[in-house]
């Protein structure tokens, strides 16, 4: 079985990020064929995520945690 590696996609709205997380969930797992981790997937504030051990400030610069 093969996996989609870690990404993040950014968008205006909740509602834009729950609408693009469903089509790239069902774009990876028809079209490519890849397991998306529903339990790891989420819709958020960017600076509420940290990511390959970083986090987004709101001051628009990228710091390690």
């Amino acid at each position: 079985m093969r996996y989609a590696d870690d990404c993040n996609i950014y968008v205006q709205s909740a509602k834009a990020g729950r609408r693009v997380l469903a089509s790239i969930t069902q774009y990876l797992s028809r079209k490519l064929k890849l397991k998306v981790n529903e339990s790891k997937s989420a819709v958020d504030r960017p600076w509420s995520v940290e990511f390959l051990g970083l986090l987004l400030q709101d001051t628009d610069r990228i710091g390690a945690k």
